[in-house]
């Protein structure tokens, strides 16, 4: 496929006054803000989007260039894979962090749907305190992040319930039961 320049992010980066450096670092901040860790943008994966080497960057890129521009990477000039020319599908709005979290529970609901029912009860372990410390940690980041909302208290709310569950339907020691 011909590389086609992108006039589109060079235009908007020429009416905004910003090198290729300053958007490189802009994107790694914002990546920062919705992800926790820094970004990897570089000047030089700025200069492969204007010259079209790069047609449509990583997602988590994608999206700081929404919220660093304001605009979609499509109106940037950017070419979605597999849409190379005719119309291309607006892209849902999302929060990283819901999403991620919907994956979680997705594949722990999943797991325990495939898992084989053994005789007796369920042998609770570290590994079930990490899991609950690990989305205790991310309520209390949401906490920090958007403060107290209904969406939270529901989450919470099912992470007691979840908690108190497996203390009533597993065998623990009694470290385990304290952790938990």
């Amino acid at each position: 496929m011909p590389r086609t320049r992108n006039d589109a992010l060079a235009a908007w980066m020429a009416e905004h006054k910003v090198t290729t450096n300053e958007l490189a670092v802009r994107l790694n901040f914002a990546i920062a803000e919705f992800t926790g860790s820094y970004g990897t943008c570089t000047e030089r994966g700025v200069f492969r989007w204007l010259s079209g080497e790069i047609a449509w960057p990583h997602a988590r890129q994608r999206i700081a260039l929404e919220r660093v521009t304001g605009h979609t990477p499509v109106q940037l000039g950017f070419q979605p894979r597999g849409h190379p020319t005719g119309p291309i599908p607006a892209s849902p709005e999302e929060d990283p962090l819901y999403r991620r979290a919907f994956l979680t529970a997705a594949t722990a609901a999943g797991a325990s749907l495939a898992a084989p029912n053994a005789a007796g009860p369920r042998r609770l372990g570290s590994a079930d305190v990490d899991r609950l410390n690990g989305k205790l940690a991310a309520l209390v980041a949401m906490d920090d992040r958007y403060g107290g909302t209904l969406d939270l208290e529901r989450h919470a709310a099912a992470l007691a319930r979840e908690t108190l569950s497996l203390q009533q339907s597993g065998a623990a020691s009694s470290r385990i039961r304290s952790e938990l």
